[in-house]
């Protein structure tokens, strides 16, 4: 059955309406039989419930009061789209404002965030068994094959990490790779950085900036792991950090143990720690 879900041919919505008619073909079908069945092992009126069967229906109804705990990271695809599916009220906030929220009651939580952040929601939404929505960041890593086109590689190993500033949940996070592709693919970087932003991306109109002091903070931070192959300058007035690569990352790092929007581990296997 898995095999078949594989091919996608359960995912054709004609194929889905023939097996429900197929399936009401077998109840009209076997009828009787299914009724007298029921009756002797437990002695439940078959055609009653058939008949209930055919006269169900479902009908859409609204949770009700929807909390949506969004993140800067998108605030269009994050607050705003939840918001239109929800049409419910939204404040803007960070920990106190989450945290006070959190013991109100809600019909239905959608939140993104960090893991950690994730687990508290969860626990609150248990209190009242509400539905919630978690999309929680991680670590995405990327395996590059010795056999790999390192040009494209680089290309979209960047165009992936640096999208948005490095500040996605499904950006590239850090590389496993040999040594030999670790040299190669440092190299392919750098020719690649340069196209995309010039000489200095500071100055550079494409590349964007940490969102405010406290992620620039912490960012910088953990640019102490492991040793700076590629970039590593930073600005603290601009809330600039340099596209870098670390090399040599250790799993017990703190880089390793977070998201991380500007660097690239690169591991070999070896972490190439990407960082925007």
């Amino acid at each position: 059955m898995r095999e078949m879900f594989m091919t996608g041919r359960t995912k054709d919505i004609k194929w889905r309406k023939d097996q429900l008619k197929a399936l009401l073909s077998l109840l009209d079908e076997k009828r009787d039989y299914i009724c007298d069945v029921l009756f002797k092992d437990l002695r439940k009126v078959g055609k009653t419930l058939l008949t209930a069967l055919d006269e169900r229906y479902i009908k859409t109804e609204p949770y009700g009061l929807v909390l949506i705990i969004g993140a800067w990271t998108s605030p269009i695809q994050l607050i705003i789209e939840p918001l239109i599916g929800a049409i419910a009220a939204v404040i803007n906030g960070g920990v106190t404002e989450t945290t006070a929220l959190l013991e109100q009651r809600f019909d239905y939580i959608f939140y993104t965030g960090t893991t950690e952040v994730g687990k508290i929601v969860a626990a609150s939404a248990a209190k009242h068994v509400t539905p919630t929505t978690l999309e929680l960041g991680g670590k995405n890593p990327c395996y590059i094959h010795p056999d790999s086109d390192m040009d494209l590689v680089a290309k979209r190993l960047l165009w992936g990490k640096l999208t948005n500033c490095g500040q996605l949940c499904i950006t590239p996070d850090y590389v496993l790779c040999n040594k030999e592709v670790e040299t190669s693919l440092l190299e392919k970087i750098k020719i690649v950085l340069s196209k995309f932003y010039g000489e200095d991306p500071q100055h550079s109109e494409s590349l964007g900036r940490i969102v405010n002091k406290t992620q620039y903070t912490q960012m910088k931070s953990l640019m102490t792991s492991g040793d700076v192959a590629i970039g590593g300058k930073t600005d603290e007035k601009d809330f600039y950090i340099e596209p870098t690569v670390l090399v040599n990352v250790k799993t017990a790092d703190p880089i390793m143990e977070t998201e991380v929007s500007r660097c690239l581990l690169i591991d070999s296997i070896v972490l190439i720690s990407l960082l925007n």
